[in-house]
């Protein structure tokens, strides 16, 4: 009985945490999944859809064509996101290569209506940076993964993140 109670639940609940929302703040953005079903959110920031920055353009500070958004990769023990999949070079898919950016390396900016992402690297740097393709993933989760690729965009892996409502008290 409590096994069919348990899988019933799950079966409710599984449509309800599809429609979370996601709240990104900028700077420094994170996510945040909420159930406010009517959009509304008690946090501060800028409501962006996860589909919407699939394929967003990365450029960076000299407004230079990075790449585009490929995924996005989310942080399992805090909902929050960790990196983006940048895919540059290729052609219709074909021969790109993926940057893991860790998504604290990223302004989000819009644009004429359009989502724009960028990032503080010269062109040449970003190009030559060790990437992987879609078949071949890095473990991200690994401690000296994260230190290592965190630090060509200038981010320390290993520095707490920041919880802005419970670090404003």
């Amino acid at each position: 009985m409590t096994r069919n109670l348990i899988a019933a639940l799950a079966l409710v609940l599984t449509p309800a945490m599809a429609m979370a929302q996601v709240t990104v703040d900028a700077p420094g953005t994170r996510v945040q999944v909420g159930n406010n079903r009517d959009g509304r959110t008690a946090q501060r920031g800028q409501t962006v859809r996860i589909s919407e920055l699939m394929g967003a353009n990365v450029k960076n500070n000299a407004d230079e064509d990075l790449g585009s958004i490929e995924d996005i990769v989310l942080n399992a023990d805090n909902g929050r996101v960790q990196y983006a999949a940048v895919s540059m070079g290729g052609f219709l898919g074909l021969g790109d290569k993926l940057f893991a950016v860790p998504w604290s390396a990223i302004r989000h900016q819009t644009v004429d209506g359009e989502h724009v992402l960028v990032l503080n690297v010269v062109k040449e740097q970003f190009e030559n940076a060790e990437g992987f393709d879609q078949d071949n993933w890095p473990d991200m989760a690994s401690p000296q993964w994260r230190t290592t690729n965190d630090a060509l965009y200038g981010v320390d892996a290993n520095r707490p993140v920041r919880n802005r409502n419970r670090d404003r008290e």
